[in-house]
C-alpha cells in the first residue's frame, strides 16, 4: 500500500503543488474538531471485558484501517523532494519487514 500510494500521488504530485497546503490544512481542521466535539460529547458506550477478543469484522476493520495508514505515508512519500528520498524500494521494504515482524510477535503475545 504505500508503493500504490507513492506511485499514485508521483503522477499527479506537480499538479497537487499549488494547494497541497489546503489539503493538509483542511484535514488537520478536520481532525482537531472532530477531536474536540469527541471530547466535549462523549459517547455512552458500554465497557469492554479485559478478556474479550475481536471479532472477524473488527480485524478486517482494523486491517483496512492499517492499509489506508500505509497508503498515506506513501502519498506523504510522494510529496517529499527527490533529493530527500531517492527511491521508495527501501522504505517500502523496511515497511514491509517492521510490519511483518510485528505482526508475528502481536499474534504471539494474543495466544
Amino acid at each position: 500500500m504505500t508503493w500504490l500510494g507513492y506511485t499514485g500521488l508521483s503522477l499527479f504530485a506537480d499538479y497537487l503543488g499549488a494547494v497541497d497546503h489546503w489539503i493538509a490544512f483542511c484535514l488537520l481542521v478536520y481532525t482537531g474538531g472532530k477531536m474536540i466535539w469527541d471530547g466535549l460529547h462523549p459517547d455512552k458506550e458500554k465497557p469492554q471485558n479485559a478478556t474479550s477478543s475481536l471479532t472477524v469484522s473488527e480485524i478486517l476493520i482494523l486491517s483496512v484501517a492499517t492499509s489506508i495508514d500505509a497508503f498515506s505515508v506513501g502519498l506523504s512519500m510522494a510529496c517529499l523532494s527527490r533529493e530527500a528520498l531517492p527511491g521508495i524500494v527501501w522504505p517500502v521494504c523496511v515497511i514491509a519487514i517492521c510490519s511483518t515482524a510485528l505482526s508475528i510477535v502481536g499474534l504471539a503475545l494474543g495466544i
